[in-house]
């Protein structure tokens, strides 16, 4: 079975090298709004979630290169203490 996806991936890959393009501009987002704390966390979670669930789907032909970007996105979201959020933070939890 993974040798079947291996040469799917190495057959389809070079007509899909747009959608490299395409996830790692999405992947630049969050940084356009970076001056607002809130929108750029909300940017980054839900575009962390999209290139997560791109990257599974897409991991045949190698965009599971975007798993990293994602998990990335998602500690940037919460790395902001100014950031006031409902519940209890798990940063603050230990201090």
């Amino acid at each position: 079975m993974a040798g079947i996806l291996g040469a799917f991936g190495f057959v389809v890959a070079p007509y899909l090298a747009h959608f490299f393009f395409l996830s790692a501009a999405a992947a630049a987002l969050p940084f356009l709004v970076r001056d607002w704390p809130k929108v750029f966390a909300g940017a980054c979670l839900v575009v962390g979630m999209g290139l997560l669930a791109w990257a599974v789907i897409g991991a045949a032909v190698g965009m599971f290169l975007f798993i990293p970007v994602a998990l990335l996105l998602f500690v940037a979201a919460f790395a902001d203490e100014g950031v006031r959020r409902r519940g209890r933070s798990p940063t603050t939890a230990f201090a």
